[in-house]
């Protein structure tokens, strides 16, 4: 099999990160490749992202050479005070190389804190059988993590959320119900009200 494969565009890795999260969320981002052509035989990375705001759990490997091969998959080692996952990679065992666009690997995160994050990926490299591939284009990610008190989601706590908790006060239900439950106690009370009041204003 030909080691450099067709002469076409760069290979591509996307970060996919879509949604509305808040803080106690759990998050999946997959990371993809479009080799765009190239032999691909294995793959190796570091993930970088804002430790004050989301937390790796779990790294799992993608189906980016499954099921045609039979792979070798290290998850990295997580790093939370740092905010990095370092050591991830993976390869095809035996003969074999893929060109088609899949998800590398996934890695599920915490949500701890509001505000933005980064998600990044460093010490990318794509290789064939013989050699890295030259040329790889990097899209990264950049995502907000709204406020439990934020009820609207426009990144300012304000008269808004506390006038749609005062629509619902007196409700009860199972807890967090609804998001006007700010306390998660299944009452819409005045400590829910005093929740939003406290953290007023904006975030960003």
């Amino acid at each position: 099999m030909s080691m450099g494969g067709p002469v076409l565009g760069s290979p591509i890795v996307t970060i996919n990160e879509t949604g509305i999260y808040h803080v106690g969320d759990t998050m999946v981002v997959s990371f993809t490749c479009n080799p765009n052509g190239k032999w691909v035989k294995g793959w190796e990375c570091k993930v970088n992202f804002n430790k004050n705001v989301i937390r790796a759990t779990t790294v799992t490997e993608g189906n980016f050479f499954k099921p045609t091969y039979n792979t070798f998959f290290n998850p990295g080692i997580i790093n939370n005070t740092q905010g990095k996952i370092i050591n991830i990679y993976n390869l095809i065992i035996g003969q074999g190389n893929v060109t088609t666009s899949k998800n590398l690997f996934n890695v599920t995160f915490t949500i701890v804190g509001s505000g933005y994050s980064n998600i990044s990926l460093s010490n990318l490299g794509l290789v064939n059988e013989t050699q890295y591939i030259t040329g790889v284009t990097l899209n990264n990610a950049s995502l907000f993590i709204y406020s439990p008190y934020d009820l609207n989601n426009d990144k300012t706590v304000n008269i808004q959320d506390l006038l749609s908790v005062a629509n619902h006060f007196g409700e009860t239900g199972t807890p967090g119900w609804i998001i006007q439950d700010v306390n998660k106690d299944g009452q819409i009370r005045v400590l829910d009200l005093v929740l939003i009041a406290t953290h007023w204003g904006s975030y960003t």
